[in-house]
């Protein structure tokens, strides 16, 4: 499956799926908030587990640190060369 920039949708060896085009993007973010703000006024639980929001930020920060390392690395590589 591939989706391309949340407009487009299409199946690669997917019997019977078409091809489905959206006329506008809907990344979620709108219901993300009305959930977070419903949570809060009802005082209900979080839409997203604290886990996973630690989780998530956990592997942000490592990612950034790896192309931070890795580009250093290739500096370092031609500044030898």
């Amino acid at each position: 499956m591939q989706l391309d920039n949340f407009r487009k949708l299409t199946g690669y060896g997917c019997a019977g799926l078409k091809p489905a085009k959206l006329w506008r993007q809907d990344k979620g973010q709108n219901a993300c908030v009305t959930a977070f703000l419903h949570a809060i006024t009802k005082g209900e639980a979080s839409p997203i587990p604290f886990i996973e929001l630690m989780e998530i930020s956990r592997v942000s920060i490592a990612l950034s640190e790896a192309v931070t390392n890795a580009s250093k690395k290739s500096v370092e590589k031609r500044k030898a060369a």
